[in-house]
Order: C-alpha cells, then structure tokens, then sequence
C-alpha cells in the first residue's frame, strides 16, 4: 500500500538523518537498543517522538508515520473520481484516493477502503448548450411551415 522508496530501512539510518513525520520534518537524533519497544527517536521544532523500527508510533498502527521522503509528493491527482471496475464490463463511478504503482492486482483504493483491478477517466459527456425560451422559440420558428404552440 505504501510504495517500498518511502519504507523506513533501520539499518540504513543514520543519526542526522531526515525524516518526515506525522508531526512534520524531522531529524534522528538517537537509536534505542533494538530490545526496546521504540528505537528511533527524532526530534521535532517541537519536541521529540519515538518510533518503532517500522517508522510507527504505536505497534498496532497499520501503517507508519515516518518515512525517507516526503509522502506528500506523491499526492498529485489524488483524490479523483474515477470509472472503477473488477471486470472491464461494468464501471461504477467512484472517489479514488490512492493508486499503488507497484500492485498489479489491485492498484486503486477508493474513498471506502475497497480496492479495485481497473480505474479509468471519466469520459466528458455531450456539452451542455443552455438556451431560454424565448432563444428555443426563434430557432424553432425559423422552420417553414411549423407552427410553434407554446402552453403553459
């Protein structure tokens, strides 16, 4: 779900090093010995947190909260409505908020937490003319021999 480049590696960290946080961009400042729960401490402008050798807060969490660059780059076109399907027959029109490049299988992920085989763009449909009654009215009347009865 999370693309491999933005996994924090622990054993190729170093004090110094950058990572960005839930709480915003940080530096290692210090290692735990890896018998602790949280070993990798980086400080913030305002304070510090400790994270797990996985780059999360909490053991339970699903995912991590530091990585080795900045996720937010990856936020370009998401979220989007898109035409999502499993099978190329039928397409339901949904809100897409991730696309995981490396998933073959099931890339897209929509605002319901389901994830879904195809996406495609929304196809435009006709353009809209907007017209009043009285613009329908002249062009209709401008056909020979039609007569144009309007009822209320």
């Amino acid at each position: 779900m999370i693309p491999k480049h933005l996994l924090i590696d622990f054993d190729k960290l170093k004090v110094g090093q950058t990572l960005w946080t839930i709480q915003g961009v940080g530096t290692i400042s210090c290692f735990r010995p890896e018998n602790e729960k949280y070993v990798i401490r980086v400080m913030h402008e305002n304070g510090s947190c400790d994270y797990t050798k996985d780059g999360k807060v909490f053991d339970d969490d699903i995912l991590p909260s530091a990585f080795l660059s900045n996720p937010f780059d990856l936020i370009s076109e998401y979220p989007k409505e898109m035409m999502v399907s499993d099978d190329t027959i039928r397409f339901y029109k949904k809100l897409i908020v991730w696309e995981d490049k490396e998933d073959k299988r099931l890339p897209y992920l929509d605002d319901d937490g389901k994830y879904w085989s195809y996406a495609k763009d929304i196809e435009p449909g006709p353009p809209t003319i907007e017209l009043t009654m009285e613009e329908i009215l002249e062009k209709v009347s401008k056909i020979e021999g039609k007569t144009v009865i309007v009822k209320p």
